[in-house]
């Protein structure tokens, strides 16, 4: 990566990535009529089903397929699913 115009300086790393990323993640900004134009028609709320649904807890079966879904060397927690799996 170079900074636009110019070679980049050991010190300057840091910056130069931060730089790349926020342009490529940065959205413009977005006035009110933007934003109520792209949610009118939306649910604003959550319904008591809804909400029963969101906050029961995961059952053994859920935990058992989400956790066999996963590749064998992916580690969210440090620990590749591959020990649970086998254990």
């Amino acid at each position: 990566m170079r900074m636009e115009g110019g070679e980049i300086k050991v010190k300057g790393v840091t910056k130069v990535v931060e730089d790349y990323f926020r342009k490529i993640f940065a959205s413009p900004s977005s006035s009110q009529m933007d934003i109520d134009r792209a949610t009118r028609g939306l649910s604003v709320h959550v319904d008591e089903e809804m909400n029963r649904r969101l906050i029961e807890p995961f059952s053994e079966e859920e935990i058992k397929e989400a956790l066999f879904n996963m590749g064998h060397t992916k580690a969210p927690n440090g620990f590749r699913s591959i020990f649970y799996q086998t254990f």
